[in-house]
């Protein structure tokens, strides 16, 4: 599924809102919920310059927070992700996570996606989360 369960979004961005997160990987973004409300809701700066009657976008290179992603399908990506991702990665979790550093984000989530692993190998995504994480790991 694509996107998550209304009642669990409040209490995932109240966590992070909490954590102060300056870098996320988001793994399994599906529909990009998250990092839309991740990006609107921990950007330190209002992400649109009123100019008289016109409002535009602020450029991503004005952004404070790092949100990369990462997708198994990429028929779910659409503009939602261009406008909310830093860095979306399409491709098998499990391989995409192996080649990135230690300790790169300060949190990673991985809503809705566990459930797509057999045990062992959900193990192995437990332990690569946690290796490239040096805050806190969220898994609903």
């Amino acid at each position: 599924m694509p996107f998550s369960y209304s009642n669990q979004l409040s209490t995932i961005i109240g966590f992070a809102e909490q954590q102060r997160p300056e870098s996320i990987l988001d793994i399994g973004v599906g529909m990009g919920q998250y990092g839309f409300l991740l990006r609107t809701n921990l950007e330190n700066i209002n992400l649109f310059e009123i100019e008289g009657s016109n409002a535009r976008q602020r450029s991503k290179d004005q952004w404070k927070i790092r949100i990369d992603g990462i997708e198994g399908y990429a028929g779910y990506l659409t503009a939602v992700h261009d406008y909310s991702y830093s860095r979306l990665m399409v491709g098998d979790a499990l391989e995409l996570l192996s080649v990135l550093e230690d300790r790169t984000y300060d949190l990673v989530i991985a809503i809705d996606i566990l459930e797509h692993f057999y045990k062992e190998q959900g193990i192995n995504f437990l332990k690569e989360c946690k290796r490239v994480c040096r805050g806190s790991v969220l898994i609903a």
